[in-house]
């Protein structure tokens, strides 16, 4: 055991030399905000938040060194300025140290959400694993980071990005699954050197013959979440990234994100059914 000490109150910790990760650090934080019914408000100042903190770790069954206890901090800090939490708890105290889980709050943290970075890409990591490779998990990792600092427009493009080079990875799995010499090349052909538009439109036009064969879910999953989520992702990346004018909202890049590991779950059951099921 090793002490944490804070002006002349001791508090002790179950101290470790390795450091939490930064989802075991999200983990903390949101079971620290999290609403109690035994608790009208959330207080935090300096005496309040280590108890709160300390009651976390122990639920959470870590253990955790100095600096985690800082990183949590931080965290916190970094929530409001996002707006999950605001100054003051009631009409009584309505200002910091006092503060309270907003209404927004409240609707994110139920949940995976974009303001958990490493828990949201753990989640897309968990339903579209094989299309997932470096470059694409920096795109979605810079969206993210331009979304929690309020950089809707720039995040928006990155998350464009990201889908592009999700579907590109997923075309080069398919191309495996093309076994037959002749569609394989002719389908190539048609595809190499192409824009991400050509690419896909060639895709659908390729697989439309097939589509008979697919299960009847993932038909509809076809039409629904690859055609039309697809194509309004990368138009608004188009717009966006040329001096349009055109704006993106907190909402609108929320809304995106929230919708898109289901995106990939899809994505990646097709992947799944043509990898047991090749052309021939």
């Amino acid at each position: 055991m090793k002490n944490v000490s804070h002006t002349k109150k001791t508090v002790v910790f179950k101290m470790t030399n390795s450091g939490l990760d930064e989802i075991q650090i999200e983990q903390i934080v949101n079971e620290i905000i999290r609403p109690k019914p035994s608790e009208g408000g959330i207080q935090f100042s300096g005496g309040s938040f280590r108890p709160k903190f300390r009651r976390a770790v122990k639920t959470l069954g870590l253990n955790v060194n100095q600096d985690d206890v800082l990183r949590c901090w931080a965290k916190l800090w970094e929530y409001i300025t996002n707006g999950v939490l605001a100054p003051g708890s009631d009409t009584n105290n309505l200002d910091l140290p006092f503060l309270h889980l907003t209404k927004y709050g409240q609707d994110i943290i139920q949940g995976i959400t974009p303001y958990s970075e490493h828990s949201y890409i753990q989640k897309v990591e968990s339903v579209c694993n094989p299309l997932l490779d470096d470059i694409s998990k920096m795109y979605l990792r810079e969206s993210l980071k331009s979304f929690y600092r309020h950089c809707y427009l720039g995040g928006m493009v990155l998350l464009g990005g990201f889908s592009e080079k999700v579907f590109l990875n997923f075309l080069d799995i398919f191309l495996t699954c093309v076994h037959d010499p002749t569609q394989k090349a002719l389908f190539e052909r048609k595809i190499n050197n192409k824009f991400i538009a050509t690419k896909f439109d060639e895709f659908l036009k390729f697989i439309d013959p097939l589509k008979a064969n697919l299960p009847r879910d993932l038909r509809h999953q076809l039409n629904l979440w690859l055609n039309n989520f697809f194509n309004y992702v990368r138009s608004i990346r188009n717009k966006v990234g040329h001096p349009t004018g055109r704006k993106i909202s907190k909402e609108e890049l929320y809304g995106m994100l929230l919708t898109f590991p289901t995106y990939l779950e899809n994505l990646n059951k097709l992947n799944d059914y043509f990898q047991q099921n090749p052309i021939t």
